[in-house]
């Protein structure tokens, strides 16, 4: 009998396979109806020097440790399997070791240039003469932890199949999608981050978001939490693409995008954190009210253990992750070496560490072989580099962060380009890839539309219907009300903006309000009664958000 999961697997091939070689949908027809305007796009034309080719290897970098044993310990750090903190950390050790790669190999110093995406991709314009390039590399400057060893960074040209040249850019779009080369989407998309990648003010989270550590000279409002010492960042998201283009001929574009996001505070201990809690004291305890909203906002961060051998050795220090709260070191007990012990005690006989808050609550973490171990809040820092989660946020967190996102369209283009150029997106060192200034393209205002029933007649028996059709500049003027000030969030990377307004903004409005009867007063709405009008009484309007 065919086992379950054969057929799963198998049903799931037939579908992917199905529809990545369906033909796309023919395009629409362009209608031109509406005003033209001028609209100033977050896309970028993108050249690139013609006749180049695009050699892509594959990295390995193996830290090498010694066991109690005398066997080794191998760790590939070039194919993370990991995510957050733990990623980012394999990430940065293995673009240390490259670094000191070059530095130590002349091919890879005369070559190039070289792309590296810090795990185990490198593009390069041009052929290594020794294939597989293999080098040894020892020194604590790599490694810190006593029984490190070596790494061994291994350089392999992949199959040729995997290689692109400069002149690939139309074999990147196929009308069926299994069928296109983003080959050289990818080696792009590396290349124009290649100054962000190595900027110490730039914080990159995967290889396409970069955000500021230092971004005071961006004009524009900032959120910032005490409780938990949470700050706002900005940065800008990026994707090179290919689109028709204007003259119908596949075109590279540099696509780029606003993101302001919540960050934890970098080398805070998780005590530091508590103490900005208004009502901390050193007795809080994990049942009661005020460690409930606490831990809400703390759950699955990550953190270094600050003690043992390896507690001083930087990035390779332990990580764990908070899982919740305990019982306090004094009062929590298990056993060690066969015997009950408390954590308080257990820290001090072993660690020689005597703790300052052993009547505080502990941290709950995964330990050896799945169980739950306590460890004192003063002994964890966290891991720098992390956004707060949606589900960590707490107060009015989710909603100033929108409203800081959410900026009028003028105010946002102007600050994705100050944190465009700010990043170093864009042009490489070597002048292979040029980016341009964003694309100005034709938009049109759509005419508004107005408000008509069923075989364009008015039921004048029921409640709430208009008594004619009417133009929605009322309903236009309430939507892009809420939407700048009050929490309507959109993405404006395909739709511009003034096709919103005149166009998604009055829909909505149609949508959501035709049949009521807002309540307007000299030009302006009264919030209060149109919340009563909608049957909103628990929170404001202007408080709920609305997806567009």
């Amino acid at each position: 009998m065919t086992n379950t999961n054969e057929i799963t697997n198998g049903m799931g091939n037939v579908a992917l396979d199905v529809v990545g070689n369906q033909p796309l949908a023919a395009k629409n027809k362009k209608k031109t109806p509406g005003t033209a305007v001028q609209i100033v796009t977050n896309m970028r034309p993108v050249t690139i020097t013609k006749n180049t080719p695009m050699y892509k290897y594959d990295v390995k970098v193996m830290f090498v440790y010694s066991k109690a044993d005398g066997t080794e310990l191998v760790k590939e750090r070039s194919k993370s399997i990991f995510k957050g903190p733990e990623h980012e950390r394999d990430k940065g050790l293995c673009s240390l070791v490259y670094k000191r790669a070059v530095r130590q190999c002349p091919e890879l110093q005369k070559g190039g240039p070289f792309y590296y995406d810090r795990q185990a991709s490198l593009y390069s314009l041009s052929l290594l003469k020794k294939d597989p390039l293999t080098l040894n590399l020892v020194g604590n400057d790599l490694s810190k932890k006593s029984n490190f060893l070596r790494v061994e960074f291994t350089v392999t040209k992949v199959a040729d199949s995997f290689q692109s040249t400069s002149n690939a850019i139309k074999q990147s779009v196929n009308i069926h999608p299994n069928l296109a080369d983003k080959t050289i989407l990818e080696a792009l998309n590396l290349m124009v981050s290649g100054k962000a990648l190595e900027d110490p003010n730039v914080l990159t989270m995967g290889n396409c978001v970069h955000y500021l550590y230092n971004d005071d000279h961006i004009k524009m409002d900032r959120v910032r939490v005490l409780t938990g010492e949470k700050n706002s960042a900005v940065g800008t998201c990026k994707s090179v693409k290919t689109l028709e283009g204007r003259d119908k001929d596949p075109s590279l574009y540099l696509t780029t995008e606003l993101k302001a996001t919540l960050f934890h505070p970098d080398g805070y201990t998780v005590l530091d954190v508590l103490k900005t809690y208004p009502k901390f004291n050193a007795t809080r305890q994990a049942n009661d009210a005020w460690s409930v909203t606490v831990r809400n906002s703390l759950l699955g961060l990550s953190c270094y253990v600050t003690y043992g051998p390896n507690g001083n050795i930087g990035v390779e220090r332990p990580m764990i992750k908070i899982r919740g709260f305990g019982l306090s070191a004094r009062n929590q007990t298990f056993e060690w070496n066969g015997t009950p012990t408390t954590v308080l005690n257990y820290y001090r006989q072993k660690y020689n560490i005597n703790l300052q808050f052993p009547d505080l609550m502990t941290v709950v973490a995964r330990g050896r072989e799945g169980k739950d171990q306590n460890i004192p809040v003063e002994l964890l820092e966290l891991c720098p580099g992390q956004p707060v989660r949606t589900e960590q946020m707490i107060g009015n967190e989710q909603s100033d962060l929108i409203k800081l996102a959410a900026a009028a369209p003028h105010n946002r283009n102007r600050i994705t380009e100050q944190v465009v150029q700010s990043v170093g997106l864009g042009n490489d060192r070597e002048g292979y890839v040029k980016v341009g200034a964003p694309e100005v393209v034709t938009g049109y205002v759509l005419p508004k539309p107005t408000i008509s029933y069923g075989g364009k007649t008015v039921n004048w028996n029921e409640p709430g219907k208009r008594d004619k059709t009417k133009p929605l500049e009322m309903w236009q003027g309430l939507t892009n009300d809420l939407c700048y000030d009050h929490q309507i969030v959109y993405h404006p990377v395909s739709y511009p903006a003034p096709l919103y307004v005149a166009g998604m903004y009055s829909h909505r409005g149609a949508e959501v309000l035709a049949q009521r009867s807002a309540v307007y007063k000299e030009g302006e709405f009264d919030f209060k009664a149109t919340n009563e009008q909608l049957g909103v009484f628990e929170k404001k309007l202007f408080a709920t958000r609305f997806n567009a």
